[in-house]
């Protein structure tokens, strides 16, 4: 970095008074931090929240415009990609053609047409037909329309921040409030690690808790405290620079300079917020937000051409680093080395298992498939559902990693405009870095760090899709971009009547539309999901009382002709299957208690479909007074599946009614897509496929209970306790041949048959095939090879394979030696077999490699006693006795 001669920055060449900036300001400054203690700002009231904010900022800022001198109109050219992505978001919840939306995103045509248009063709036609030529860009128009309206905040705000704070006091308390909040945040996880009660997280009972303070994601968190940190460096650069005026150049940085640094209280504020901040970081268990940490600290010192003052500089970090580890190290805080020191630079234990590199695959697929326009804003968690092949069992909500989960959402476009904004930011840190005044010196070395850690974590997180984080980073940037425009140029900017009439008037009363558009449309948003809260809690409440029950059905189905939403829709199903359930119990006139609740629990969604598979012989008009009220909930799912056409819900709901639709290639083609949508899923994959085999899908069920197993041969053991109530299934024909699997369910069958439970009809058949596919000799561990050689043992033997069971019962004795209990189990079986010399030798052999062990001593006084009695059997034979007359 180099400085000259120091110049005067003429974004405002003679400032105004600024006494209205003040609470514009303070709302800026505190909104990204305020509403990170939301979990980040996630909860849709918070969004309806900042939008008051943003909204209240614009129009203290009205008085702005009236001054005769404004800021240089350059600093507002960053809006322009702004706007265009904003906008761009915002198209993607629009319907058009289905030839356009196969050519801008194939992958999203295909979602509609025919993921969800080959369920709705058949379940209801002239409803496909009418929305044949209309479909939406996105796969889920609802959450996109949502998030493409919140974004739409980010235009006010930016524009905002633009004008606020080229002014250097402004940009100054930036510094100042930001990093402190930050550290605030900090120590209210430390405070919450003392009295949990405090916590507002509330992590449920058995899971484990992954958060950091308000966050429930701890790289999210990192991030955060990445920004909080970039801010107290450039806190701590700006009071270091403001010491000498000409700052980080000067080779001449002396004991005094030193001394009176470290008496200034701003210089030990920013020393204790830069400390709390990476106490935050070593104890979040972020890895990716202390490598960022790192990176970002290296590349801040590269931009600068500097020698004592550096090592002063370092130093001080040197010193914040050590109070930082003292905070976390006593109590076994520092959760993030933790996790690092699992690292094996070796074997890669800790990093090649993660779930992430395979998911990748999946997102990769999914963005070209996207390609160009993406599947929608905020579509993810439903858009790389279609093209799972090589990930986790995990649902993805998120693509954990940024750059991925917007391509596959905005396409080539939004990615552009997004590289288009980078770029603009990287030009305008170019043009601070020339500047010498104090605070654009940290501004500078806020915006390296800041940029540097949220480029790298990004790649492994998806933190800076949170409002709290994204306003953050907006924040800083705007200031950046501000305070960049106009470095070294000597000219004015005066503003005629006329200017601000046709011009800035015009714009500023259309920052304030937008924001106000938002506000509404995020209020809607808002109102709605609260009352959907309050409509499930209901449900929950009163879904035994028949009259509260109908009359919830009633208000949800009245609340949908205002409100289009796939969740109202998928609530609103499942209230009138309630009511109309509760309908025809109440018509029965049940009057015992003990025969209502076996008479409700026949009439539950499981229970109820395969009734209706027994009543095939009923007369239509007794079919028909079964159905009535029921076809509502049908039709509601069919509504919810065309806003959501990726969704699992709908289609889950529909194979459950087909007692209603009575179609049954309808009822396949639900199961088929169910499958696919979920088809890393192992455990999911087992529950359809036992509706698959209560409808009579049975290829359709062996095929999935084959790929569930192969997947996850641990589910082996759900497997075979299912397979019993499915006598049409064979094992032959479900198991794998893999070895894993044949052991796993070789084990599960016989210790159900000596346990007396019910097996499968094939089981002896299974079990006779599996003898060799057991292949125990592949196992690379002792005990594993014993293990399976036990289990072979005990399959021979249940089929009568004597001489084969003893041989394998052997081997495991000689693959491990040191397990005792395989030899007491050799010489019973011998004994059992009447093989007494065998035992006694196997016996005495144990007795000699176990003197400790009594239980072979034991064995062998039995088997002598039981010798004596055998010869004195043998001597003494007992007289037969004579039949009586």
């Amino acid at each position: 970095m180099h400085f000259s001669e120091p110049r005067t920055s003429v974004l405002i060449n003679r400032p105004p008074s600024s006494w209205y900036l003040f609470v514009p300001a303070l709302l800026l400054i505190i909104l990204p931090v305020a509403i990170a203690f939301d979990f980040g700002g996630v909860l849709w009231w918070t969004h309806y929240v900042a939008s008051l904010a943003t909204s209240t900022i614009i129009i203290c800022l009205l008085p702005s415009f009236l001054q005769k001198e404004l800021p240089n109109s350059k600093a507002f050219l960053v809006l322009a990609p702004l706007i265009c992505w904003c906008g761009f978001s915002y198209w993607q919840c629009t319907v058009l053609s289905t030839d356009w939306v196969a050519t801008l995103s194939n992958a999203t045509e295909s979602a509609h047409r025919e993921w969800a248009g080959d369920i709705l063709a058949r379940a209801t036609p002239e409803g496909l037909d009418r929305q044949a030529e209309l479909i939406p860009l996105s796969v889920d128009p609802e959450s996109t329309k949502h998030y493409a309206t919140l974004a739409l905040l980010l235009i006010p705000y930016v524009a905002s921040a633009l004008l606020v704070f080229c002014r250097p006091e402004w940009a100054k308390w930036l510094l100042l409030i930001t990093s402190g909040a930050v550290a605030f945040h900090v120590a209210y996880e430390f405070w919450c690690q003392l009295f949990p009660e405090h916590s507002i997280r509330g992590t449920p009972p058995g899971q484990i808790d992954l958060g950091f303070g308000s966050y429930v994601n701890r790289n999210n968190a990192a991030l955060h405290l990445n920004l909080g940190l970039s801010t107290s460096l450039g806190l701590l650069a700006w009071r270091i620079a403001s010491q000498r005026r000409l700052g980080l150049a000067n080779d001449d940085f002396d004991v005094v300079d030193v001394v009176n640094l470290l008496a200034s209280k701003l210089s030990i504020y920013a020393l204790i917020t830069t400390s709390l901040c990476f106490a935050g970081l070593f104890a979040c268990g972020s890895r990716s937000g202390i490598l960022a940490c790192g990176v970002g600290l290296v590349v801040l010192a590269s931009r600068f051409r500097i020698r004592r003052v550096g090592v002063f500089a370092a130093a001080l970090l040197g010193i914040c680093g050590l109070v930082a580890w003292l905070l976390v190290a006593p109590n076994n805080d520092a959760t993030t080395l933790n996790r690092i020191s699992e690292i094996s630079l070796k074997t890669g234990a800790g990093i090649s298992s993660d779930d992430r590199w395979s998911h990748w695959r999946d997102a990769t697929r999914a963005a070209a498939a996207y390609a160009p326009t993406g599947s929608g804003l905020a579509t993810y968690a439903y858009a790389y559902l279609p093209f799972q092949a090589d990930g986790s069992e995990y649902w993805f909500h998120h693509a954990d990693n940024l750059y991925l989960e917007l391509f596959v959402e905005q396409g080539l476009v939004g990615c552009t405009l997004v590289i288009v904004m980078a770029l603009m930011l990287m030009r305008a840190l170019q043009r601070l870095g020339r500047s010498e005044e104090p605070v654009d010196v940290g501004l500078y070395v806020a915006m390296i760090f800041a940029g540097t850690a949220t480029a790298l974590s990004q790649v492994f997180d998806f933190g800076l899709a949170l409002p709290s984080n994204l306003l953050f980073f907006a924040l800083l940037a705007s200031a950046a971009f501000a305070r960049s425009v106009g470095m070294g140029q000597q000219v004015r900017c005066p503003v005629t009547l006329k200017l601000r009439l046709g011009v800035y008037l015009p714009a500023i009363m259309l920052l304030v539309a937008v924001a106000i558009h938002s506000a509404i449309g995020l209020y809607s948003d808002a109102t709605l999901a609260t009352r959907l809260q309050i409509a499930e809690l209901e449900y929950q409440t009163n879904k035994h009382d028949r009259m509260r029950m109908r009359a919830l059905a009633e208000k949800l189905a009245e609340q949908s002709t205002r409100s289009e939403s796939a969740d109202l829709y998928d609530l609103v199903s499942l209230a009138q299957f309630q009511a109309a359930r509760l309908e025809e119990l109440h018509q029965e006139d049940i009057q015992d208690l003990q025969a209502y609740a076996e008479a409700y629990a026949a009439t539950s969604l499981t229970n109820r479909r395969l009734q209706s598979r027994e009543q095939v012989g009923q007369s239509p008009e007794d079919r028909t007074s079964k159905r009535d009220g029921y076809e509502a909930s049908l039709a509601w799912t069919m509504k919810s599946l065309e806003m959501r056409p990726l969704s699992l819900k709908p289609r889950s709901m529909i194979a459950y009614l087909d007692f209603i639709h009575q179609d049954a290639e309808l009822t396949r083609r639900t199961l088929i897509q169910l499958a696919e949508l979920q088809k890393r899923f192992p455990r999911q994959l087992l529950r359809i496929g036992k509706l698959s085999y209560e409808s009579g899908f049975n290829e359709l069920a062996a095929e999935l209970f084959r790929t569930a197993l192969e997947l996850d041969p641990q589910q082996t053991t759900i497997a075979i306790e299912l397979l019993k109530g499915a006598p049409q299934l064979s094992l032959l024909e479900v198991i794998p041949q893999r070895s894993v699997n044949q052991r796993l369910a070789a084990s599960a069958i016989l210790d159900r048959k000596l346990d007396g439970q019910k097996v499968a009809a094939d089981a002896d058949a299974f079990l006779r095939q599996s003898v060799s596919h057991f292949r125990c000799d592949e196992l690379s561990s002792a005990h594993d090879r014993s293990h399976c050689l036990q289990i072979l043992a005990t399959m021979h033997f249940s089929l009568e394979n004597h001489t084969e069971g003893l041989a394998a019962l052997r081997d495991a004795t000689e693959a491990l030696p040191a397990d005792y209990s395989t030899r007491i189990t050799l010489v019973e079986k011998l004994r059992e077999l009447q093989r007494y010399d065998d035992a006694l030798a196997e016996a005495r052999l144990g007795q000699s490699l176990f003197p400790s062990n009594s239980r072979f001593n034991a064995l062998i006084d039995a088997m002598r006693d039981e010798r004596i009695r055998r010869r004195d059997s043998e001597a003494n034979p007992r007289p037969l006795s004579r039949p009586q007359n």
